[in-house]
């Protein structure tokens, strides 16, 4: 039997929701609580159930607030994980609540049509796991999915964690996503202070006292594009030994640059459990900071991440697969959209490249296919780039409509493709596990390791 990380699989789930969050203006409070559990089972098939979850939260409110927590209970005869997700603010009209409850597969409570609310509630199964799902709708408060699986078994790993009283500094855009970062920090024994901009924080440090303790820690989240400027001097005035993070959501522009940024490193938003653990350890014991995105090469041929072509022309599957095996990707082609979408059920990829061009289906179809695979769990996320003969021929509008992330034009450039994948690939949690466990175990390259998949430096 299979085993994952399901803190892991719930955080990258966690990033796709946030990056669709901020396109939406909406707000995303993120949370984990429990231990860090390594559980039995189908790890893609969990990737579906939670997309497929978020997916119809996004489609049931239209903006405002929305929360995504998670919490873990272990005992001796099982693992309960629970997901919350909803929010509150105008929701959808009641067509799009009926047809998210029957993507779902859920059946709807009688309602009581005395009530001025209008409360709609259903219930069901997830057929991807087999958890139970709840569903509760009312207008003029909000809705909210609750998924419950009862989990035999279960085993942790997590280390005694605490930066006991280390201070962490903390600059973001949004009052929810500080909270729940705040939050999740001093559950760990950060004592944490947050500014509003990093010239705030700049000034702060500027005008601290000559004995007065610098951050331990400081933290920059980012929408799309960093304060390079701020960075800088933020860089220049904390000490040596601080850890500097700049945090942004996935496809955000900072990610085309592979490495750090004006002294921060460079990591996804939201943190997973694990790498808040790793930071404050690092913190605690004055390590340097690790290298952000960059990880060692996997470890395994079988633990490099995915990468489907899909095109109806040879030499540009041939030409573009070569490029994507330098960049450290496991390639898959397809010669037409149906092949394609077959490939994605027979192994979900981590990108697909979607030629725009093509007979019978254009990539535009296929990809609103593979999304709408994906928004009812027979698919897990993962990008979707175009690719064009020329990239003034791709409408953006009519891209993002499709559910496409990016666009890239033909002949193919390889710092071009570099730069795209680092922006909006996520690497699979297979290699992510696979990289921690063999750092712990001294069998990994350490700072010397190849960058991760979509960062490595390209041969001139």
């Amino acid at each position: 039997m299979t085993t994952f990380d399901f803190a892991e699989v719930f955080t990258t789930g966690a990033r796709y929701a946030f990056a669709s969050a901020l396109k939406r203006r909406q707000s995303l409070s993120f949370d984990y609580h429990g231990p860090l559990v390594t559980l039995q089972g189908d790890e893609v098939q969990m990737q579906c159930a939670i997309h497929r979850l978020l997916c119809g939260a996004g489609d049931v409110l239209a903006e405002g607030f929305v929360m995504l927590h998670a919490r873990v209970t272990l005992n001796d005869a099982e693992s309960v994980v629970l997901i919350s997700a909803g929010g509150t603010g105008p929701l959808c009209d009641n067509a799009m609540t009926s047809q998210v409850m029957q993507r779902l597969h859920l059946q709807e409570l009688a309602r009581d049509r005395r009530s001025e609310e209008h409360v709609r509630s259903a219930f069901g199964t997830c057929p991807n796991t087999g958890a139970s799902l709840v569903f509760t709708c009312i207008p003029s408060e909000g809705a909210l999915f609750n998924f419950r699986l009862a989990h035999l078994g279960g085993v942790t790993t997590e280390p005694d964690v605490s930066a006991r009283g280390a201070s962490a500094w903390v600059t973001a855009f949004d009052g929810v996503v500080t909270e729940s970062l705040l939050r999740q920090l001093q559950r760990l024994g950060w004592r944490t202070t947050h500014f509003s901009s990093c010239e705030d924080a700049a000034d702060a440090l500027a005008a601290l006292a000559p004995r007065a303790t610098p951050p331990a820690w400081l933290v920059v989240v980012e929408r799309q594009d960093a304060p390079l400027a701020s960075l800088r001097r933020l860089n220049q005035l904390l000490p040596a030994s601080a850890l500097r993070t700049l945090t942004v959501p996935l496809g955000a522009a900072t990610l085309e640059t592979a490495g750090p940024l004006e002294g921060f490193e460079v990591r996804l938003y939201p943190f997973s459990p694990a790498e808040l653990n790793e930071q404050t350890l690092r913190a605690r014991s004055g390590a340097a900071p690790s290298s952000g995105l960059t990880i060692p090469a996997p470890l395994f041929e079988h633990h490099r991440p995915v990468l489907l072509i899909v095109d109806d022309n040879e030499v540009n599957r041939l030409l573009a697969g070569e490029m994507a095996r330098v960049l450290g990707y496991s390639v898959e082609t397809a010669i037409d959209a149906f092949e394609g979408i077959e490939r994605c059920a027979q192994r979900p990829p981590q990108v697909v490249l979607m030629d725009i061009d093509m007979p019978y289906m254009d990539g535009y179809e296929a990809a609103r296919r593979i999304r709408r695979k994906q928004s009812v769990g027979e698919l897990p996320p993962f990008t979707i780039i175009a690719l064009t003969a020329g990239l003034e021929t791709v409408s953006s509008g009519r891209a993002n409509e499709a559910g496409m992330d990016g666009h890239l034009s033909k002949p193919l450039n390889l710092l071009a493709l570099q730069s795209e994948l680092h922006r909006l690939v996520l690497p699979s949690p297979q290699v992510r596990s696979s990289t921690s466990t063999a750092a712990r175990d001294g069998t990994a390259g350490g700072s010397s390791g190849v960058a991760r998949p979509g960062s490595a430096a390209p041969t001139r």
